[in-house]
């Protein structure tokens, strides 16, 4: 028979019997029989409120994992940890001398952030934003909207992340005509993204996989700081030696577009082999018709955002398409493909 049924109310008589033969207090030993062996226990409940009064760590005393198993759930995201004192790891993490065990970050502070400039001006604060050094905004890449290299110039001169659609740059002659246009038009000290399509096998080919004229045009001083790898994920390896080989020539920031559940998780995979290495990770919806996903943009999300969130190097930026203006408070518009809004 289970615990916290109406069934195992004469145990609580039976156990203030005891505390009174023993001089224990007859009431709260009363009170935590009650607990125990009848009343119903709502657990995330409990454990909310433990949460709310401000507890850090909590202690699973055992006898086994149990309710360590069942609590872990419950406090993901909340920035709480939680020990099994009565395992071996438990009492590792307690006595080892020097050692002090881990809690993942609270979800909440990953919120966007009002920070005062220097110079008095307020901007939004994300994990984007300190990793980039841009707006939260981001001009996408989509052909034919940022194939031109004047709106790409403008919205990188103006401090937004702007990708150069790599789907227009059909040829090597048109492919360097772009990037000098870019030179051209560029301030000084302003940088660009190209966005390649790894759905495309000869612009794949022509840009990044096998001329690469986007690594070439880097060494060549082209202001190009980062990669975009849309329709598609590379497998593993191919990801992992990319994302060194484009580092090591000074593009520090690689992106990739997932539209489905398999395909975020892909990129997990990926960043978790390169953990020293920032991976931005674009997650696409379809909720605007979508372009590379058919998928609704809360779902993703819902069903990946803890495993998202357990890799310290990825950087999560959402787009999909807007609904309504009540749907969609906090989404931030941007021009080019889906509306993208970076955390």
């Amino acid at each position: 028979m289970g615990f916290h049924t109406p069934r195992l109310g004469d145990g609580i008589d039976i156990v203030g019997s005891w505390a009174e033969k023993v001089g224990l207090d007859i009431a709260l030993a009363r009170e935590l029989a009650e607990s125990i062996l009848v009343r119903k226990v709502d657990w995330v409940d409990e454990i909310t409120r433990v949460h709310e009064a401000g507890a850090r760590w909590i202690l699973d005393l055992g006898p086994g994992d149990i309710l360590t198993r069942l609590t872990a759930p419950v406090i993901r995201g909340l920035g709480i940890g939680i020990v099994p004192a009565a395992t071996r790891g438990g009492q590792r993490n307690l006595f080892t001398v020097g050692a002090t065990p881990e809690v993942a970050r609270a979800w909440s502070s990953y919120a966007p952030t009002v920070v005062r400039l220097s110079d008095g001006r307020i901007k939004l604060s994300t994990k984007f934003t300190r990793l980039t050094g841009r707006s939260p905004i981001l001009l996408a890449g989509m052909t034919p909207t940022t194939v031109d290299a004047k709106i790409v110039a403008a919205a990188a001169n103006a401090g937004h992340w702007a990708e150069l659609a790599g789907g227009g740059q059909v040829t090597e002659e048109v492919f360097h005509s772009r990037i000098q246009e870019m030179s051209r038009l560029l301030e000084p000290g302003r940088t660009y993204q190209f966005n390649a399509l790894f759905l495309d096998p000869y612009l794949w080919k022509l840009q990044v996989g096998g001329k690469r004229l986007v690594q070439k045009a880097r060494q060549s001083g082209a202001a190009i700081d980062g990669v975009v790898i849309s329709a598609g994920i590379p497998d593993l390896e191919e990801a992992v030696d990319l994302i060194h080989e484009l580092n090591d020539i000074g593009i520090s920031h690689v992106v990739f577009k997932p539209g489905t559940i398999e395909q975020i998780r892909s990129v997990i995979r990926i960043a978790t082999e390169v953990p020293t290495k920032p991976v931005i990770m674009h997650v696409e919806g379809g909720r605007a018709g979508g372009h590379h996903s058919w998928e609704d943009l809360d779902d993703l999300l819902l069903a990946t955002y803890s495993e998202l969130r357990s890799r310290a190097n990825i950087t999560v930026c959402v787009g999909g398409g807007i609904g309504t203006p009540s749907a969609r408070p906090n989404t931030c518009p941007v021009a080019g493909r889906s509306p993208t809004a970076s955390r």
